[in-house]
């Protein structure tokens, strides 16, 4: 159960450079898609909403141990009913892991013992010298 006080800040961005993703922001994300990367760079864009004009991020935002299981299930769930023809494993074809872009291109969970359970972290990042 997520605080009430917490679901009022979903999707603002604080000043220490975290936000708070629930499953409320999450599932439509996954609904509206057509394929993974779409997701993953919807998600990215939540973490960093001045994403146009990052050249780089150093690393990998990190992300509370709740989010991140929600996520990666989110994913494997997604790939499975997107992809299921090209499942890694399946003799026919060897094109997806379940969740296999997720686990790649992801959120850490590494040195998050500091986060809430719904809060994710922005990696440092590079800005583009133009702004687009």
């Amino acid at each position: 159960m997520i605080d009430t006080d917490v679901r009022d800040t979903v999707g603002l961005v604080w000043e220490k450079g975290t936000t708070i993703m629930t499953s409320d922001v999450i599932d439509p994300l996954f609904e509206e898609s057509e394929h993974q990367v779409e997701v993953a760079l919807a998600l990215y864009r939540l973490v960093y909403p001045d994403w146009d004009n990052i050249e780089s991020i150093d690393g990998w935002p990190k992300a509370g141990v709740e989010v991140s299981a929600y996520l990666m299930q989110k994913f494997i769930t997604f790939d499975r009913k997107h992809h299921g023809h090209k499942l890694y494993g399946d003799v026919r074809d060897r094109g997806v892991m379940p969740g296999g872009l997720w686990l790649s291109k992801g959120f850490s969970t590494i040195g998050t013992e500091h986060l809430l359970p719904w809060e994710v972290e922005r990696a440092p990042a590079v800005y583009k010298k133009e702004p687009a």
